[in-house]
């Protein structure tokens, strides 16, 4: 896209006002130089048209953000958020189950376990293994089979 393609997107998102899109085409180039201008100008026209709200600031100020001060209240913000909730309640599960299951090996447990109960029998005699069987962000199964009576399901 070419500087003049440019100026008249940004004509189109200061809705006609030629003299504002003129000074942000401006600040921009006397920034970040011709080289980054088109960089520059993809970021910014991507985050005004998802967040209105940033229509309000200076050009001068508009340049000067960083990613994650343009990204406030975009559905990028959001979307960041959304992954964030699920890594702390990824960690929570995790956490939970190590202190359930302490310190657990990876194959072959065949410890007396004494937090691993038949329901059928209600020994815990049962040998386990652990198994990735979802998604890398999934908890590991846990497939339980009792010694005594030949009972089988996963936690």
């Amino acid at each position: 896209m070419c500087l003049a393609e440019c100026l008249v997107e940004w004509e189109s998102l200061f809705e006609g006002d030629v003299g504002r899109a003129q000074d942000m085409h401006q600040t921009i180039l006397d920034a970040v130089g011709l080289d980054f201008y088109q960089e520059k100008y993809v970021q910014l026209m991507y985050n005004l048209r998802r967040n209105p709200a940033l229509l309000q600031k200076d050009a001068q100020t508009l340049v000067r953000m960083t990613d994650v001060e343009l990204a406030k209240g975009t559905d990028t913000e959001k979307h960041m958020e959304r992954q964030a909730r699920k890594r702390r309640k990824l960690q929570r599960v995790v956490k939970s189950c190590i202190h359930i299951f302490g310190q657990v090996e990876d194959e072959g447990g065949e410890d007396d376990v004494e937090w691993i109960r038949c329901k059928r029998c209600k020994t815990t005699n049962v040998s386990w293994t652990q198994k990735q069987t979802k998604c890398a962000d999934e908890p590991m199964n846990v497939y339980c089979t009792c010694e005594k009576c030949g009972s089988r399901w996963v936690i």
